[in-house]
């Protein structure tokens, strides 16, 4: 299985390296900005990432991507505000689109997988889940020639079982503490004042979900940063060991 996918992102390392139009990462942001208070270097001997934010630090990430022109909207905004964010993209998503892939890593984001297309892998045996997962990851290791260690459950839905299957594939499992559910049929607003409540209800630190695919996903993802900006909190960007 390693070997595939060694294989895999050596391939992509020669598809980056022929890539001239991806952008590098937000450059100096005016006093204004929101920003990115530091970076988290996460691991599997790191321990859960929740456990290793202090109060008034959010981790803002985003699933089921990339979206050809949606995510470009969304990375417009967290560049104005000198934000760097994980995206959590699909396998499928990131093989339709491997441009967009190396654009959001080119731009100072980390990226870690969301399985192959969201099946809810507790339904499948935990061999067939953890096969589903490396497919998603060799998609996005296939753009950018970089390995992928971080991970998020389709659903945040796993087993004990799963959860160590995947933990022993050399997958980190980054949950989410803070859902948006902006994949209701809610307004932007109002998935933004639910991020706050959760935010408070749990001790004012979290790892924020929201999606970059949706058609309100740049208002939502405005609408965020404007509130955090206002309540005081500050970014915390996650970074892959090694």
């Amino acid at each position: 299985m390693m070997g595939i996918r060694t294989a895999i992102a050596a391939l992509g390392l020669v598809m980056l390296a022929a890539c001239s139009h991806d952008r590098g990462p937000p450059g100096p942001c005016g006093p204004s900005a929101l920003g990115t208070s530091r970076i988290q270097t996460v691991g599997l001997d790191a321990g859960p990432v929740p456990d290793l934010l202090a109060r008034g630090e959010v981790v803002i990430t985003f699933d089921d991507g990339p979206h050809p022109s949606r995510t470009r909207r969304v990375l417009d905004l967290l560049d104005r505000e000198c934000v760097q964010a994980t995206f959590f993209l699909l396998g499928t998503q990131a093989a339709a689109n491997p441009g967009m892939v190396r654009e959001i890593a080119a731009r100072g984001h980390s990226l870690g997988a969301h399985s192959w297309n969201h099946a809810r892998l507790t339904e499948s045996s935990v061999e067939a889940a953890v096969a589903d997962i490396d497919q998603g990851a060799a998609a996005i290791e296939a753009a950018t020639g970089r390995p992928v260690m971080m991970f998020r459950f389709p659903y945040i839905d796993t087993s004990p079982a799963l959860s160590e299957a995947v933990r022993e594939a050399g997958y980190l499992d980054v949950t989410v503490t803070v859902d948006g559910r902006d994949w209701l049929n809610i307004s932007p607003g109002a998935s933004v004042q639910e991020i706050l409540n959760r935010l408070e209800a749990n001790g004012r630190k979290g790892i924020v979900l929201l999606h970059d695919p949706f058609r309100s996903s740049d208002q939502r993802t405005r609408l965020l940063i404007d509130a955090l900006k206002a309540a005081d909190y500050r970014v915390v960007a996650l970074q892959p060991a090694g």
